[in-house]
């Protein structure tokens, strides 16, 4: 599971670019048509939106998905974060990612503080994929930063194993792609552990944790122990 986004983005990835390559082959085979076949693809193109078009079009659906995010009704947003997986998921933003990164984390980290365990864990998710989107850099250190207390915040507050589970695993990921330093990872898996080992007062009495919950812990700390020296 916590390998989820990693896999995805590496699927895209391929993905896109056999596409790119079967374009380019086609564009090659077309040019050496004669005039009444350039003249027949020609109108089927035309009776068809271009890429541009389409691309457009998305955006435009990003756009209003991110807009939708500071409605105050729950399910809204879930529709909005839910449409902005699937986008991510279909295609590379990174044109998106570039004009409205910060934004698209913020409200994705307000998400994650007050929203039920469904927006919690598809904001969690869309985090995941946009710190895999930007990739090593300025931009994921800032997203590890930016995110590691409202996270662990979540964390501490929340006892559904549906959030938990989500946000161990974007943390993990998170912390694999911005992490810059030991001393980061490090920190991540302390928060990480302690979901299964707090650190606890005289008077408060440990709740035990889910077979999920306990699963993703360890996976999840297994995970980034693999990226310390």
């Amino acid at each position: 599971m916590v390998l989820l986004f990693i896999l995805i983005f590496l699927k895209l990835s391929i993905t896109f670019a056999e596409t790119q390559r079967k374009n380019a082959r086609v564009d090659l085979f077309d040019s050496d048509d004669d005039t009444s076949s350039i003249s027949s693809s020609s109108i089927m193109q035309s009776e068809r939106p271009g890429m541009g078009e389409v691309q457009v079009h998305k955006d435009v659906l990003l756009d209003q998905s991110l807009d939708a995010l500071y409605e105050k009704r729950s399910s809204t947003r879930e529709q909005a974060l839910a449409s902005i997986v699937d986008a991510f998921n279909s295609d590379l933003q990174h044109e998106f990612v570039e004009k409205k990164f910060a934004t698209l984390l913020h409200q994705c980290l307000h998400c994650t503080k007050k929203g039920s365990s469904k927006e919690t864990s598809l904001a969690s998710h869309v985090i995941g994929l946009l710190a895999l989107t930007v990739g090593l850099g300025d931009q994921a250190q800032e997203i590890l930063e930016e995110s590691v207390t409202p996270l662990s915040q979540a964390l501490k507050s929340s006892r559904e194993a549906l959030k938990i589970t989500s946000i161990l695993e974007c943390l993990a990921v998170i912390t694999f792609v911005g992490g810059a330093n030991p001393e980061q990872t490090e920190r991540s898996m302390q928060i990480i552990w302690q979901m299964i080992h707090p650190k606890l007062g005289s008077n408060v009495i440990a709740t035990k944790p889910s077979p999920a919950v306990i699963t993703t812990v360890v996976s999840s700390w297994a995970f980034l122990l693999t990226t310390v020296d």
